[in-house]
């Protein structure tokens, strides 16, 4: 019931209080339970749900855990394949009450790319080993780094969402537009309902910031010496290890020139 981070407790709450349309959509939807932010609502609540999941085996788990609520999709949402047509193809309805997007990819670029005008609460991952005064996104034709809390969020306001809270390394935003909630819910800025203890797990030195799944490159929130450039070459090796153990393709660790700029921009280091 409870998502990645507890998530589904906090939209839980806002659904009994206040009026969210008894709609949902979760990519990467995994197996539909596991980590799911829409599972509770689809199979306890009724909500009518399109989940979308890429990997063939995944979907088949899918497929099983779905009940009637439910369309699944085997598919990628991309910026080429955008969501606003995958909802107009399986003729889903326009008010999504809960949309959640954790591809472990360009998650922001595909958020870009919705219709702002249909979404109430919206669930996005970040890569919660940026600091949380960095504001970097990766260039639109290269995924290294992903992109920080506070990118997500200066986006966002932009376009009429309010934080509501952060959960590991999940931004929970409400589109005021469409979902009226009282100020007094919502934290003063993201300083102060960022998951501190969920990023330096997820990267162990705060002071090293990489990007699980899609890059063994690392990058510093501050001036590197020789001890901590000692450190980051440590971690890339205890993740060439890991992944030769398991036979899995080991991630690359070079960084593109057009992320090096933005790296700089960030106020980051190399």
């Amino acid at each position: 019931m409870y998502g990645q981070f507890d998530e589904v407790r906090i939209i839980k709450k806002i659904y009994e209080d206040y009026d969210l349309p008894k709609t949902c959509i979760e990519f990467g939807a995994y197996d539909g339970i596991t980590n799911s932010n829409t599972y509770y609502f689809w199979n306890k609540k009724g909500f009518r749900s399109l989940l979308i999941e890429p990997d063939p085996n995944l979907y088949e788990l899918l497929e099983k855990n779905s009940n009637q609520n439910c369309t699944v999709i085997n598919d990628f949402v991309s910026v080429k394949n955008s969501l606003n047509k995958i909802i107009k193809k399986y003729n889903f309805p326009k008010k999504i009450g809960i949309l959640s997007i954790d591809i472990d990819s360009n998650d922001l670029e595909i958020f870009k790319k919705i219709d702002h005008s249909s979404t109430h609460i919206v669930v996005i991952e970040f890569n919660n080993q940026f600091p949380v005064w960095v504001d970097y996104e990766d260039p639109k034709d290269c995924v290294v780094f992903r992109h920080s809390a506070l990118a997500v969020v200066n986006f966002a306001t932009k376009n009429g969402y309010k934080l509501l809270d952060v959960r590991g390394a999940n931004l929970i935003l409400v589109n005021q537009v469409n979902l009226a909630l009282p100020d007094s819910i919502y934290p003063n800025k993201l300083e102060d309902c960022f998951d501190y203890l969920e990023q330096k797990r997820a990267c162990k030195d705060i002071r090293i910031i990489g990007s699980k799944f899609t890059t063994n490159a690392k990058i510093f929130s501050q001036r590197p010496g020789i001890l901590l450039r000692l450190k980051k070459f440590l971690f890339q090796l205890a993740l060439v290890m890991n992944y030769s153990l398991r036979r899995k393709l080991i991630p690359n660790n070079k960084i593109p020139e057009n992320c090096k700029k933005r790296i700089y921009k960030a106020g980051l280091y190399i």
